[in-house]
């Protein structure tokens, strides 16, 4: 991508993987700089040098996790604090619906014509939220599109029911998770015909999502090398709570299984 700036010529922004090359051209030269962006690899490796173990395959696993964990530890108190979530860190994708009996009930055959309350529940299981202070499971849950496009507000599965009693809520669809699945809960005497929904959200393993959506390959994810959901200003906050609990100082074995053992 090419564009002009006044009295200062051309410059290129090129994303290729984790690096961004950013190229000026100029009347009298051209200057190139790359900056890499931010990877649990890139983090791992720059903690694990700190304390001088690079090797060490267990310390680089917690690590991982912790940055992880950290992440999320900070998103939840930014909610905290200010009531939202940035828009940067939250990601949505499609999920598939299936038609179920009320209450997950499974008829034998020769009662399959009994009449049942049908529901609808996705078809695979959805992923994890960041658990937020504000007793919502997910930030949106929608249907498909933009210009017929639904939110539906959440409701619990026993409490469900009486939403007829409630004004603006009488012939809404609800839904609630539940086993980490999502069930859609129909207006009473109507059908929902939507065979899919939107979900929107921040996530506690956003490479999920990414994989979901079709954005990331599985090598990366193994190799942790993907450019992970994280804001630049996050990774000093991540680091500092990391070295301030003495976490990198506990110890941790890498000769689990003794050498004397010859496989």
């Amino acid at each position: 991508m090419r564009t002009q700036r006044a009295n200062r010529g051309y410059f290129d922004l090129v994303l290729l993987k984790n690096f961004i090359i950013f190229v000026t051209y100029n009347k009298s030269n051209i200057n190139i700089n790359i900056y890499t962006m931010a990877s649990i690899a890139q983090l791992v490796s720059e903690m694990a040098h700190a304390v001088k173990q690079p090797n060490n395959k267990a310390l680089r696993e917690n690590l991982r996790l912790l940055i992880i964990q950290t992440r999320n530890e900070i998103i939840r108190r930014s909610y905290e604090n200010h009531s939202y979530v940035d828009k940067i860190l939250t990601q949505r994708f499609k999920v598939s619906l299936t038609e179920v009996n009320d209450g997950d009930i499974e008829l034998p055959e020769e009662y399959a014509d009994i009449d049942i309350t049908k529901i609808k529940r996705t078809l695979q299981k959805v992923p994890r939220p960041v658990r937020l202070t504000n007793n919502l499971p997910f930030d949106r849950v929608s249907s498909v599109g933009f210009e017929t496009s639904r939110e539906y507000p959440y409701i619990k599965e026993t409490t469900a029911r009486f939403r007829s009693y409630v004004p603006g809520l009488c012939g809404m669809p609800c839904y609630d998770y539940i086993n980490e699945y999502i069930y859609i809960f129909p207006p009473k005497c109507r059908d929902f015909a939507q065979n899919a929904i939107i979900i929107e959200s921040v996530f506690e393993y956003p490479n999920e999502i990414s994989l979901l959506n079709g954005t990331l390959k599985e090598e990366d994810v193994w190799l942790d090398e993907n450019e992970y959901l994280l804001s630049e200003d996050m990774i000093g906050q991540i680091k500092d709570i990391i070295y301030k609990r003495d976490l990198l100082n506990n110890p941790r074995e890498t000769d689990e299984i003794p050498k004397t053992i010859k496989f």
